[in-house]
């Protein structure tokens, strides 16, 4: 799944994880967590849509 946020930044990954508040992304780029919280996608800061593999 890819997260962006408003400033067009990526976190690419798989979720690993869905909280009550947030949503665990880990990253392909390094294994790290990105974590999104339930608000940040209500206010349209981030958007959850699937990876684009080609």
């Amino acid at each position: 799944m890819e997260g962006r946020d408003g400033a067009n930044q990526r976190c690419t990954g798989t979720i690993t994880a869905i909280g009550a508040q947030d949503v665990a992304i880990r990253r392909s780029s390094d294994h790290g967590i990105c974590r999104v919280t339930v608000q940040q996608l209500k206010q349209g800061r981030y958007t959850l849509c699937p990876a684009k593999f080609t």
